[in-house]
């Protein structure tokens, strides 16, 4: 953000926003259901087996994926104190990095380019998950990259 903290442009912001909520619908899906994974990443049976209770783990990601749409929408009105400009670019560089990080790695997974035994691909689902999640990081990104 510039010195005079005007906001990010509203298109990108939104579109990142859409894509948490996206994962958050996904992770309250997979908490009602009590099952690990994301929509076309299934995690496997003995996985699932042995990592207890599903259920909490979803719900805490989709409160971690509510906190970054509340943190990328913070954009649009961008605090006018430097210190919390600074602090708000700095979370939000940090989610989008994390976030990116992770459709990689799933894109990689997808595409068999990782020995992943805990997570497997499931048909196009995987697909347009992985979509949505480039979606979401790219409008993320643009709205910390461009211009105001």
């Amino acid at each position: 953000m510039t010195a005079n903290a005007r906001p990010a442009p509203a298109p990108p912001v939104l579109i990142a926003a859409a894509g948490g909520l996206a994962y958050v619908a996904s992770k309250l899906h997979f908490a009602a259901s009590g099952e690990l994974g994301i929509a076309g990443f299934y995690a496997m049976p003995e996985a699932q087996a042995a990592f207890g209770d599903a259920t909490a783990a979803q719900l805490g990601n989709a409160a971690i994926g509510l906190v970054a749409v509340l943190v990328v929408l913070a954009l649009l009105r961008p605090p006018r104190h430097r210190l919390a400009r600074l602090a708000l670019l700095a979370a939000n560089w940090a989610g989008a990095l994390m976030i990116g990080a992770g459709v990689v790695g799933f894109i990689l997974r997808a595409a068999g380019a990782t020995s992943s035994v805990d997570w497997a691909p499931t048909g196009w689902q995987a697909w347009a998950t992985l979509a949505v999640g480039a979606a979401w990081v790219a409008g993320w990104l643009t709205a910390l990259l461009v211009k105001r």
